[in-house]
């Protein structure tokens, strides 16, 4: 009769520190940072894996000898690796909480 009633109270306690590990990993995250460049290397974007951008740096010599459609491309570039970086980092580390479980919105 309560076997179920304890089934139930597991599933509770294991959800519970589930949530309790992913809002550290959330917080972690927050402070982690990647990087990302444009293809030919002299722009950088650096970003927190919850996909703050915190810096962008461009080589002196693309700003002196680039056009300004040029060097938008390449933050664009930067900024979309760093994403790309971000985006994987924390997937990995959810995947660590969730045993490689597919959780919406996680």
């Amino acid at each position: 009769m309560f076997g179920k009633l304890g089934d139930m109270a597991g599933m509770m306690k294991q959800a519970h520190e589930m949530q309790k590990n992913m809002k550290k990993v959330q917080d972690e995250l927050a402070s982690l940072e990647v990087s990302g460049k444009s293809s030919c290397g002299r722009v950088e974007v650096t970003a927190t894996c919850d996909l703050i951008v915190k810096r962008v740096s461009i080589a002196p010599e693309v700003l002196e000898t680039s056009d300004p459609e040029i060097v938008e491309k390449m933050i664009v570039e930067a900024t979309n690796s760093a994403i790309d970086a971000a985006k994987m980092t924390a997937q990995e580390k959810m995947a660590e909480i969730t045993g490689g479980l597919n959780l919406p919105g996680m």
